[in-house]
């Protein structure tokens, strides 16, 4: 209601002038705001009252919930509001009374509930939660206006170079590439982005590198989603490159796309190595270490190799089977002889296979170095079991449906090679997924026989519930390695900064004293602190 209200009185001052109009506008405008209005100043009074009657009124997790909700609903709608207005700022755009009146009025309910949430003392351990959830969601948005302001902003740029070099016919002045509307409008996007991103990224969210939800912004979104962005680009560079030899063109017209999907290159693999960065940083200092952050950036990779080498193997699948059952040429070079279907394999192929071998090959050397631990780590068991899950189920739902297809056409008095035809992209599909789950199979087959027979050479009797922290210095390393090995569970490890020199001696006496002293604990968490040569086990909740 405000905002309409607002956008007309705008419109009035600062836009075109106009003979009549705007009644029904003004009307409900003016209906909205009395009402919302009347029920917000009615219930927030109910709320302060609340607030002088209770003492921890003002950290509990609902109204927490509310406050978050609020402004993350306002950083998103003002976002737009604020890329319009600086469009019309900056690239010329025309003038609208929304332009003003949405940041306004999006930008005072976020400010006003920023300083509420100061006012309150900022959230408690218990109220963390809502917090990192609506810092780490406006962090991501941010991100994304930035990232694809930039990539327009650097298409642009890049365009402009490319067709001042290559062709002759440009009518246009050289800086039009530069100075021109979408341009501005890229500008817009890239200062409410880099301000949104900035300020929640490294002002709201600096210090929390414990949070799980920190691990998923930085795993799941920023450097998957980068990553993804990343090789689907190199892989269109090289589709690209390799469909210029079967089309009768010049080289200058044929990659006037390279200018734009170097930009995309640039843009995903910037955010890609930005945030790989942050985490090399920042894991040494948080529970679990670098290796359990590279551990879980191996597998990431690996997925998005395995499923573009997967979609590569489908592809090629099927061309062979139209080559065997049909022989015809336009199988492999396509209905207009440009080769597209083969090139496209051969892409998919070229960019995922190296991918995925690198780091999970990467992976499978560190299962050699490492043993035990690194078969029993959680991320490696989601990777495998997940991956050999998918599998399966992708393979028997494309052999029913092959099955169908065949069944049909033999009751039908149709079968023929043209059912083969008919099927290849289940055929595909079923091969590909039946060699996938069978080489997982195998190796998971592996795993499970070395932990159990690690298992059969000793049982723990420490409770599975029980959560062990390590607190010990970098000379007891060895030590800390001899105990995951014998206890078979990953263990949290923190640095011991200051403490006495040396480190116990790794023996099965001193092992056997710290397992016994686990073991011991029933339920709640344990903290092994190394000190020197001192051992002590104490158990917290």
């Amino acid at each position: 209601g405000v905002i309409l209200l607002l956008d007309f009185v705008a419109d009035r001052l600062l836009g075109p002038r106009l003979i009549s109009g705007g009644e029904v506008q003004l009307a409900m405008a003016i209906a909205l705001s009395v009402v919302g209005i009347l029920v917000w100043i009615l219930h927030w009074k109910l709320v302060r009252i609340s607030l002088a009657s209770y003492q921890y009124e003002s950290r509990t997790n609902s109204r927490k919930t509310y406050i978050y909700l609020v402004m993350g609903i306002s950083a998103v709608f003002g976002a737009a509001g604020l890329v319009s207005m600086l469009r019309w700022a900056i690239g010329g755009a025309g003038f609208d009374g929304t332009h003003i009146a949405s940041p306004v009025v999006w930008g005072a309910i976020w400010v006003s509930h920023w300083r509420i949430d100061l006012s309150d003392g900022g959230p408690r351990d218990s109220n963390m939660f809502v917090r990192r959830i609506y810092t780490y969601f406006t962090s991501f948005y941010g991100l994304i206006l930035l990232s694809v302001g930039l990539g327009v902003f650097l298409a642009q740029l890049l365009n402009g170079i490319y067709n001042a070099i290559f062709h002759t016919d440009l009518l246009s002045s050289g800086s039009d590439f530069i100075f021109n509307s979408t341009n501005g409008s890229a500008a817009s996007v890239v200062i409410v982005g880099g301000v949104y991103w900035i300020w929640h990224w490294h002002r709201m969210s600096k210090g929390d590198m414990e949070s799980l939800l920190r691990q998923i912004y930085l795993y799941m979104f920023a450097i998957l989603c980068s990553a993804i962005v990343t090789v689907g680009s190199i892989s269109g560079f090289i589709f690209g490159v390799l469909k210029w030899f079967t089309v009768d063109s010049s080289a200058a017209s044929h990659f006037g796309f390279l200018p734009s999907l170097i930009a995309v290159m640039i843009t995903g693999g910037s955010v890609w190595i930005y945030h790989f960065a942050v985490v090399r940083q920042e894991t040494p200092l948080v529970a679990g270490g670098l290796l359990g952050s590279r551990r879980v950036y191996r597998y990431l990779l690996a997925s998005l190799g395995l499923l573009t080498l997967s979609f590569g193997l489908v592809t090629l699948i099927s061309i062979f089977l139209d080559i065997l059952f049909r022989g015809t040429s336009p199988v492999i070079a396509g209905a207009d002889g440009s080769w597209t279907p083969i090139i496209a394999a051969v892409t998919l192929l070229a960019t995922g296979t190296p991918l995925w071998a690198m780091h999970w090959f990467g992976a499978q050397g560190n299962v050699k170095k490492i043993g035990i631990e690194e078969r029993n780590a959680a991320s490696r068991r989601i990777f495998i079991f997940g991956i050999f899950g998918i599998a399966v189920l992708i393979s028997l739902i494309n052999l029913s449906w092959f099955l169908f297809i065949v069944l049909q056409d033999l009751l039908t008095g149709s079968l023929s090679f043209e059912t083969i035809h008919d099927a290849k992209w289940n055929i595909g599909m079923l091969l590909m997924a039946g060699m996938i789950s069978i080489y997982y199979w195998l190796v998971l087959k592996e795993d499970r026989q070395l932990i159990e027979h690690s298992n059969g050479a000793h049982v723990s009797h420490i409770p599975l519930r029980v959560a062990i922290t390590v607190v010990a210095s970098e000379p007891s390393g060895p030590f800390v390695q001899a105990l995951r090995d014998r206890l078979g569970i990953d263990i949290k490890q923190w640095k011991y900064i200051g403490g006495k020199d040396g480190a116990p001696d790794v023996n099965d006496e001193n092992i056997d004293e710290v397992e016994a002293s686990l073991a011991s604990i029933g339920d709640g968490s344990a903290l092994v602190i190394i000190d020197g040569k001192d051992i002590k086990v104490i158990q917290y909740m």
